[in-house]
């Protein structure tokens, strides 16, 4: 409305400002509409899984590069140890989803100049990827409802970042089809990890 209503009273520098705030707007609400319609496929059972063998660092890599301009604002460190470099099997799409939603989480409620640290241990026949951050912290009272999506849990990032609490309820439908699960640790204050358990084969 802004642009149509102002066009010529604003400047390039101000149209260039709120088309980019368009933009964002417009990819954060598609994500969020492609994630509601996976998991009414997930709760109808209704997701063919495609299992192939995938490398983790390769992905975590490819999810990150998604938040390069937020990483870069909020001047975040985030580092991939190479002890991730694992090819397991798995559905690559959902995975994704997984991996980027736990790491939107990570960049959103981390200050400015701090780290993101990501590693997996793998076992004979399952992977712990764990993305840990050093950001505000999860109180104890929220820590049972992350996962439930009756009691939303919703909070602003360290930036005034905005979300729909529904992320991590997907994530935890989506590790439950691969025959995995979804672990949080963390302390108000003190940052989360987030360890995501997967079977290798």
């Amino acid at each position: 409305r802004l642009l149509n209503e102002n066009y010529t009273d604003l400047s390039e520098d101000e149209r260039r400002q709120l088309l980019q705030k368009m933009k964002d707007l417009l990819e954060k609400q598609y994500n969020f509409l492609e994630e509601l319609l996976l998991w009414g496929r997930l709760q109808r059972t209704n997701v063919n899984l495609k299992i192939e063998n995938v490398n983790l660092k390769e992905i975590l890599l490819s999810e990150i590069s998604h938040f390069s301009q937020t990483i870069e604002q909020k001047k975040l460190h985030v580092k991939i140890l190479d002890s991730v470099d694992f090819e397991i099997k798995t559905d690559r799409n959902l995975i994704s989803t997984v991996f980027r939603n736990v790491l939107s989480n990570a960049i959103k409620f981390s200050p400015i100049g701090q780290k993101i640290e990501t590693f997996v241990e793998c076992q004979d026949y399952k992977c712990l990827i764990k993305i840990k951050d050093y950001g505000v912290g999860i109180s104890e009272e929220d820590l049972p409802n992350l996962f439930k999506l009756e009691t939303k849990v919703s909070r602003k990032g360290t930036n005034g970042e905005t979300g729909t609490g529904f992320g991590l309820v997907l994530c935890s439908d989506i590790m439950t089809k691969l025959n995995g699960k979804i672990l949080i640790e963390s302390k108000e204050g003190s940052g989360t990890t987030v360890t995501i358990d997967l079977p290798r084969f």
